[in-house]
């Protein structure tokens, strides 16, 4: 059971004082969960020392470990090639080459690999208006009746 003290730290039944986590090992900071984990964190100390909130305090601590837990949890699953392709957007060929590389650990056995999602690239995604865009002239297999249909708004026939 912890108590809390007038100086804004938490200390064990048996005395020790907890220091305050922000950089938890195995949560990114950088990554957009890994900064609402910080968030949370920082919030807490907000609450506790500026304005006395211990029961909120701990609230948001709570929560912030429970991401914290879930994040390495999620970074830790492993996958299949398949499954880490399908994760990854890149092909089971290049996953392979990564992992023959050493950029890649191996959480299978030859012949049968096994990926962490937590390890696994990702690869980026193409906006939705370039990929829906028109045909440009001066593109290979530009098609001036398509880029009619577009502008009036008739589509592929």
């Amino acid at each position: 059971m912890a108590n809390e003290s007038g100086d804004g730290k938490r200390r064990r039944a048996g005395g020790g004082a907890t220091p305050h986590m922000a950089g938890e090992e195995g949560v990114a900071p950088d990554a957009p969960l890994g900064a609402l984990v910080h968030a949370w964190r920082e919030e807490a100390a907000t609450l506790r020392v500026r304005y006395g909130m211990r029961a909120a305090a701990r609230l948001c601590e709570t929560h912030a470990r429970e991401l914290a837990d879930a994040m390495r949890r999620e970074a830790a699953a492993m996958l299949t090639l398949e499954q880490a392709s399908a994760y990854s957007g890149y092909s089971p060929s290049h996953l392979r080459a990564l992992q023959a590389e050493g950029r890649l650990s191996n959480a299978g056995r030859k012949g049968s690999p096994r990926f962490f999602r937590g390890e696994l690239p990702r690869k980026p995604v193409r906006p939705a208006a370039e990929a829906e865009a028109p045909p440009r002239a001066g593109r290979k297999g530009f098609d001036a009746e398509a880029l009619a249909r577009t502008a009036v708004g008739e589509g592929r026939r």
